[in-house]
């Protein structure tokens, strides 16, 4: 597995309200080095004191007033003199709970995995919130989807990511532009839960941007 410094990027996607607490504390759970950037689309000014309130103590960079899409993110990992070898991409209500990249080939430009879902049940929230490993499958309030939905939680490899950032109109081209740039390279799949998230209609609650969806 990969332990290195800085190994990986996490971009947050946040209109800045209190959701984004879920996203960066369960970051500090984890008690490793990342690269965090916040792209924030709200109209509230985020600060690293707020991100220090809300649970994580490492260094962020926080891009207020960014456009509803993850392209600030890659455009500011792109201009980092030494980025992280691995980008991930999540959504505020999205708790990061693995990142053990396994040394795959070099044609592999990804590493897929699987995430959990909280539909429903606040003992079940708060066991997501408290301690994540703590959660039961059970099929109905917390459910286990195999592969990825979208681009949430994969492990990119950053040089790829920023190669298809010129090619990309939505998130969901991100995919597809790599694999059209690299028609020798390909995804591979672990067998692993990389996020829990939360059901944007848990407690009738929505939220009001989402990473857009892939076309895997």
């Amino acid at each position: 597995m990969i332990y290195r410094k800085n190994f990986l990027a996490v971009g947050i996607m946040t209109n800045g309200d209190a959701t984004l607490r879920l996203a960066l504390s369960g970051l500090g759970r984890l008690r490793k080095n990342f690269t965090v950037i916040i792209n924030n689309t709200g109209n509230t000014k985020l600060t690293r004191r707020d991100v220090r309130r809300m649970g994580y103590a490492g260094h962020a960079h926080i891009i207020n007033g960014g456009t509803d899409s993850c392209t600030p993110i890659i455009d500011k990992i792109a201009q980092m003199r030494r980025p992280p070898q691995w980008t991930t991409l999540i959504n505020d209500t999205d708790i990061l709970i693995n990142t053990d990249i396994p040394d795959i080939p070099a044609h592999n430009f990804a590493v897929i995995g699987n995430r959990i879902e909280v539909c429903g049940g606040l003992a079940q929230l708060m066991r997501a919130l408290n301690n994540p490993c703590d959660l039961a499958l059970d099929g109905k309030n917390v459910v286990m989807h195999h592969g990825a939905r979208d681009i949430r939680g994969i492990f990119f490899r950053t040089r790829h990511v920023i190669a298809a950032r010129a090619h990309c109109a939505h998130d969901a081209d991100i995919l597809s532009a790599i694999q059209i740039a690299n028609p020798d390279s390909a995804p591979i799949y672990m067998d692993a839960a990389n996020i829990i998230e939360i059901n944007p209609d848990f407690g009738a609650r929505r939220r009001h941007h989402n990473l857009k969806k892939s076309t895997i």
